[in-house]
């Protein structure tokens, strides 16, 4: 197995990566008191506590901890009950080389930390391709295009191509408000190094270039495609939260959880959720095969994606 090229992406990777044992008493109180998309149970679950006599770990904010390697049964119960529908991944394209899968919301690219939420991409094509490599990642709520490389020689093609930043990746979110966005080019350095506090920082952080234009207005809603020209963590959710257009449903940028209410004025039923997930799908990507053949590939919107629009345009207009 090659040992992966390390190169700076982190737009695509998971949206915690860090060791969470590491973290001292105040940052954990800080993380678990709502200042994340996860819930509290969730990151005790993340966090991976050992229960071991010899573990210096200590029970944060009255909560207890979790024993390493697996989940009290309790939670489990908890995980299944809360667990949002799991739909099946889908290959769009394949040769011998790789191949680019539809990701569906809520699944990690990769096996998560203390937690099982459902089957993560890598575990899923190792058992269909012995030798699949992630070419990238997508965080576990973001669907779409996801390449998976079934050798050494086309992982690392593809590699090189993110890391001189050659491949074109186009994503759709749906932001809150009417906005209109033609050629809208946003130059704003990120500072990653908290992800409790990932921001726009033109003194310590590092570059990050988007470019945003809009699809379709709603009334309370915009489309928007996203080109983002470098990969930091959360680079589009930030950009668009600094223009006033934070992703709908994006609790950690400033967003809500918006419901049919908000759009429909006379309701017969239940108030529903519009989308339970932040709204970003990795519509789009475009990269050269190893023959030098341009591919571009396109993902379909998963079924809360397409759902949501489809209500935007019935009642939104």
């Amino acid at each position: 197995m090659p040992k992966e090229l390390n190169f700076d992406d982190d737009d695509l990777t998971n949206d915690f990566n860090d060791d969470y044992s590491t973290w001292d008493a105040e940052t954990l109180k800080a993380f678990l008191s709502g200042s994340s998309e996860f819930s509290a149970n969730e990151m005790v679950e993340k966090l991976n506590f050992s229960t071991s006599s010899n573990s210096n770990s200590k029970n944060i904010g009255g909560l207890k901890p979790v024993e390493k390697g697996g989940l009290s049964e309790s939670n489990r119960r908890n995980s299944k009950k809360d667990s949002p529908k799991i739909l099946p991944i889908e290959i769009i394209q394949e040769t011998e080389n790789w191949v680019v899968i539809n990701k569906p919301p809520y699944i990690p690219s990769l096996p998560e930390r203390g937690k099982y939420t459902a089957e993560s991409v890598i575990e899923w094509a190792k058992k269909k391709w012995e030798d699949a490599i992630l070419c990238h990642r997508l965080d576990r709520e973001t669907s779409g295009c996801l390449i998976v490389a079934k050798n050494a020689e086309a992982y690392r093609h593809i590699s090189i191509q993110f890391e001189k930043r050659q491949i074109k990746k186009l994503y759709h979110a749906i932001v809150d408000g009417k906005v209109n966005f033609q050629e809208l080019w946003v130059d704003l350095p990120i500072n990653t190094e908290n992800v409790l506090k990932i921001k726009i920082d033109k003194q310590n952080g590092k570059s990050a270039q988007t470019l945003f234009n809009t699809i379709q207005n709603f009334n309370h809603f915009t489309l928007i495609e996203c080109q983002p020209r470098t990969g930091r963590l959360h680079q589009i959710r930030v950009h668009l939260a600094s223009q006033n257009a934070k992703i709908a449903c994006d609790l950690l940028y400033g967003s809500q959880i918006p419901k049919l209410s908000l759009i429909k004025r006379k309701l017969s039923g239940d108030d529903t959720v519009l989308m339970p997930r932040f709204a970003l799908h990795a519509r789009q990507l475009e990269f050269q095969d190893l023959n030098g053949e341009i591919c571009s590939i396109q993902a379909e919107y998963p079924k809360d994606f397409s759902v949501f629009l489809k209500l935007l345009n019935k009642y939104d207009k």
